[in-house]
């Protein structure tokens, strides 16, 4: 399989993941920055296996496997999302985005998944503004960063929403050297798609894009508008993928599935089968070290943040003293109870913790 999802295959899974619509998330799970998998339960159905390859793939899987402990991010994502309902799947566009909406008794909640390049999980408020993120990252055009508005890279047009003009102008700002990388690239089709609209067209996928006649043009047009409404019907082919049958693989053996997902969790399964002894504990070790390096993370913050604690109490030591040792003197003669009525409005003891006895103070 391909290192990334077309926005083709994307719109495919768009599609089949309504089955998983009005689900509730159960749990949240992460394997290093690789991966990570939403359980979900659906009515009348049982659970689901949302699995997210980042930056590359999202799909159904039929089973969930062992993860690693979760991370400061998955219990981030827990925090927010166990619990509340799956209300609806799109794409943006048809950039290689999924937006996944979550509703909870309170709030809703945007999760973004970025299928290209290296990839990123973020999590958006109801209006896009970013709660948290997998990475953090500043680009040219915009900023993954908290309390920002998400905002994605886009393309100058929608391929699933293209007319014959707009299909024209593209071609005449193109700059690539051949139909099928101006179908794949500019368009957004992936390579397989622009050569099956190439062959449907029947127009030489190498022919320049520069002075195409009118009449290629129109056929090139027609056969991009059939193609990305393909119905589906996925395909295994060797190990290659697929959301439908294509002409252009007419002479390769085939195998049907019950699903797009279910394709890809083949090829995906077998690939992990096929790994090496050695490449398993390799990859086994760097889940180790990403979780032991978000472990030093905290510990650190959490080191700072006791440091400043002592640095307090040393610093204000006879005061913390003697209000220590009036409290001492009251609990001889007095309940926690007769205690924590006589300290209200207390400007320096804030709290008192009448079940643990204790006292919280700001000085």
């Amino acid at each position: 399989m391909k290192n990334n999802l077309s926005s083709v295959e994307i719109k495919y899974l768009v599609e089949e993941f309504k089955e998983i619509v009005n689900a509730k998330v159960d749990k949240i799970y992460q394997s290093g920055k690789e991966e990570f998998l939403i359980v979900l339960h659906v009515p009348s159905k049982g659970k689901r296996f949302l699995k997210v390859g980042v930056g590359k793939v999202a799909y159904l899987a039929s089973s969930k496997q062992d993860y690693d402990e979760p991370s400061s991010f998955c219990m981030f994502l827990r925090k927010y999302l166990v619990n509340s309902r799956l209300r609806e799947i799109g794409q943006i566009g048809s950039e290689r985005i999924m937006l996944l909406r979550f509703e909870s008794k309170k709030n809703e909640y945007v999760l973004v998944l970025e299928l290209f390049s290296t990839g990123n999980v973020v999590l958006c408020d109801k209006k896009m503004r970013i709660m948290g993120a997998l990475d953090f990252a500043s680009y040219k055009d915009r900023k993954i960063r908290k309390g920002e508005t998400y905002k994605h890279p886009s393309k100058d047009l929608n391929l699933f929403e293209i007319d014959r003009k707009m299909f024209s102008d593209a071609m005449n700002r193109s700059k690539k050297d051949s139909v099928v990388t101006f179908l794949a690239v500019d368009l957004g089709m992936g390579g397989i798609f622009a050569e099956e609209a190439c062959l449907n067209a029947n127009v030489n996928k190498d022919t320049g894009v520069a002075g195409l006649p009118e009449k290629e043009e129109d056929k090139l047009f027609d056969a991009v508008i059939e193609v990305i409404n393909y119905s589906p019907r996925p395909m295994l082919y060797g190990k290659e993928a697929l959301p439908t049958r294509l002409r252009l693989y007419k002479d390769k053996k085939g195998k049907e599935c019950e699903s797009f997902s279910r394709a890809i969790e083949e090829i995906i399964e077998e690939k992990k089968d096929a790994g090496s002894p050695y490449q398993k504990q390799v990859d086994k070790l760097k889940r180790i070290i990403d979780s032991q390096e978000e472990t030093i993370k905290k510990l650190k913050k959490e080191e700072k943040e006791n440091r400043e604690k002592g640095e307090a109490i040393y610093n204000n030591y006879a005061q913390i003293k003697k209000i220590m040792e009036q409290i001492n003197k009251a609990g001889e003669k007095h309940s926690w109870a007769e205690i924590k009525e006589k300290l209200k409005g207390n400007k320096v003891v804030k709290e008192v913790d009448v079940k643990d006895k204790r006292i919280r103070i700001v000085i």
